[in-house]
């Protein structure tokens, strides 16, 4: 090999070394910074103990239906509007008219950004300031984004009350008991932005604060690295197919028992047609051959 080729080569091979420890260290320096969000990721323990004492007790709560919406690569979380109670209902008081309120996590930069591209993406995986946007809707959530993207499941009164506490948890209050205002204006006419207490990175996303959601709902959600849709969205297809599969068995038994009672029910109504027609020797055939003889009379 010539001298200046394989100096050239050289200089290539150590550019590309250079550029691999480049990334490594910043690759490295990401996951040291990202690992150390997630510490904090949720909501501390004492707004959560904070968030659930504003909450009345599970008895002023109704079984209801969570509602996982999936948006491309993103997912929220909704309820029906009559089953939300207060302090989370505050956050559709400048929303009025809603059927159903979902509730996303995102970013603040990315979010905010008018135009947001490479960089803003890219900022998004470092840790930063989190939002929680809240969407209003009129129609149902089938009907908004088409039932292909949406996941109901039931939620008893307790895991209700549960999930709401946790969404609260993660709004940001200017102080104890302050009125909750939003941080911004919603990408669409029926939603706002609310500041939030989780923060944002590559390691705890929208799809992972959406599955810690869940978790706080009472669902076998694995959350831990549940960083993009795919992953929770499979979760939830299992135990919508594992409900189902409850409310089939729960169906068959009814309809076993009911069977049964009323077979009951028919050899007892047997057994007292039977008793009926007992002649007084206790045959079942005297009464019969009487009420013939005397038609063969009439004739």
């Amino acid at each position: 090999m010539p001298l200046h080729a394989e100096t050239r080569a050289n200089a290539g091979g150590g550019r590309r070394t250079l550029l691999r420890g480049a990334a490594a260290i910043l690759l490295g320096a990401w996951w040291i910074a990202a690992c150390a969000s997630t510490g904090a990721a949720g909501s501390d323990s004492s707004q959560a103990a904070a968030a659930d004492a504003d909450f009345p007790p599970a008895a002023d709560f109704a079984p209801t239906t969570l509602y996982l919406v999936r948006r491309r690569w993103h997912i929220d979380v909704g309820f029906d509007t009559a089953g939300l109670r207060a302090p989370l209902a505050e956050v559709l008081r400048g929303l009025p008219g809603s059927r159903y309120a979902l509730f996303g996590f995102g970013d603040r930069h990315y979010l905010l950004a008018k135009h947001p591209g490479a960089p803003e993406l890219l900022g998004a995986l470092w840790p930063g300031a989190g939002l929680i946007l809240v969407t209003a809707l009129s129609d149902s959530p089938q009907e908004a984004f088409g039932a292909a993207e949406v996941i109901e499941l039931p939620l008893s009164a307790e895991h209700s009350r549960a999930l709401q506490a946790f969404l609260w948890s993660s709004l940001a209050r200017s102080a104890p008991g302050a009125t909750m205002a939003p941080y911004a204006a919603g990408p669409y006419d029926a939603s706002a932005y609310f500041a939030a207490v989780p923060r944002y990175s590559a390691l705890h996303t929208c799809i992972t604060w959406a599955a810690e959601a869940m978790r706080a709902g009472g669902f076998p959600i694995r959350s831990r690295l549940t960083l993009v849709a795919g992953q929770l969205w499979r979760q939830a297809l299992k135990l919508r197919r594992a409900t189902a599969a409850r409310a089939l068995e729960r169906q068959d038994s009814s309809f076993r028992s009911s069977s049964i009672a009323g077979g009951r029910v028919a050899v007892i109504a047997d057994h007292g047609g039977a008793a009926a027609l007992r002649d007084d020797d206790g045959g079942l055939g005297g009464g019969w051959r009487r009420t013939a003889a005397a038609d063969a009379a009439g004739q």
